[in-house]
């Protein structure tokens, strides 16, 4: 799970991935507020890490994580850039054949993944 994690905020196409993973994976199994907080903060990278690192200073944990989600779910679930940058993946990707099998279903699980992300 720390790969699909870590692998949240490199793109915008994952936030739900990553937010899904976390309370799967953190917020039904870990009781404690200051481990969550903990954990979400040691599996964000880059921007995603230094927006939520601060957290740790909020004197009730519990608290603390709510806020780091709160600070990701508005930095990094925004619509518009998800449908711009699938957009921009599907339309811009490989040139494909009709004959080209394996490119065609590549294609359709981008596709599929599009319309599940958008629901």
């Amino acid at each position: 799970m720390a790969d699909l994690i870590q692998l949240g905020f490199r793109i915008p196409l994952n936030y739900w991935l990553f937010a899904n993973n976390l309370e799967v994976n953190v917020a039904k199994r870990v009781k404690d507020g200051e481990s969550k907080l903990a954990y979400l903060i040691l599996h964000c990278t880059g921007k995603a890490k230094k927006a939520t690192k601060n957290c740790s200073i909020i004197s009730e944990a519990e608290k603390g994580y709510e806020k780091a989600q709160e600070i990701l779910y508005q930095r990094f679930e925004q619509k518009q850039v998800i449908v711009h940058t699938h957009i921009s993946k599907l339309v811009g990707g490989l040139q494909l054949k009709t004959t080209d099998v394996a490119g065609l279903f590549y294609f359709s699980l981008q596709m599929q993944n599009f319309a599940l992300t958008l629901d």
